[in-house]
């Protein structure tokens, strides 16, 4: 019968393993540094996507110490190159102060086709933060999301659809029934429960 093979090699291996860990974080750190010098670099030449990729690095701490703020104009220089997502994550950052600096940088994002920015903004525009508060254009925002794939945004535009005493009643349920339906299909499973299964 055979034996394992692990107790003979782990009889080759030292007595005190510390030196493992020192050894791959020393070797992450250097593999970090080098990433992030890349991204730097590619990001000064106007790459939108570096920049942004600069941004998670600095906000996760890859390659040199954790910076929120270093993190945020990463993302703030990748959307102003045209980068949906890091707008989304420019005005994320800023989002707790609910000012016209989030409002903007999600609009962008959501300007750019990126969803989840659409749904961030319309949040904002529904309850007049940062700006004044303008229902329809949140609804169109929520729309454009839910078009994009984002389930909670079907769901806030079914529910701006129901507030709208704009649009005659049944054509309001018609409206809002859609929106339940692609919230569902989109794995929503409380849409599936209020509609949005036939």
């Amino acid at each position: 019968m055979p034996t394992s093979p692990l107790p003979r090699i782990a009889s080759f291996l030292p007595v005190s393993r510390s030196w493992v860990p020192a050894a791959c974080c020393a070797l992450c750190l250097s593999c970090g540094r080098a990433e992030l010098e890349r991204a730097r670099a590619d990001c000064d030449a106007g790459e939108a996507a570096a920049c942004r990729e600069l941004g998670e690095l600095r906000l996760k701490g890859v390659g040199g110490p954790k910076s929120r703020k270093d993190g945020r104009e990463a993302f703030e220089r990748a959307c102003d190159l045209g980068d949906g997502a890091a707008c989304g994550m420019a005005g994320s950052l800023v989002y707790a102060r609910r000012d016209d600096e989030a409002r903007r940088r999600l609009r962008r994002g959501c300007d750019l086709d990126h969803p989840r920015s659409c749904t961030t903004w319309a949040w904002m525009l529904l309850h007049g933060e940062g700006g004044g508060a303008d229902p329809a254009a949140a609804r169109a925002a929520f729309d454009k999301a839910c078009d994009g794939g984002e389930a909670a945004a079907c769901v806030f535009a079914a529910l701006a659809i129901r507030d709208d005493s704009s649009v005659d009643e049944r054509d309001t349920a018609r409206e809002r029934d859609v929106r339940l339906r692609r919230a569902c299909d989109l794995g929503d499973a409380r849409s599936c429960d209020q509609g949005g299964r036939e």
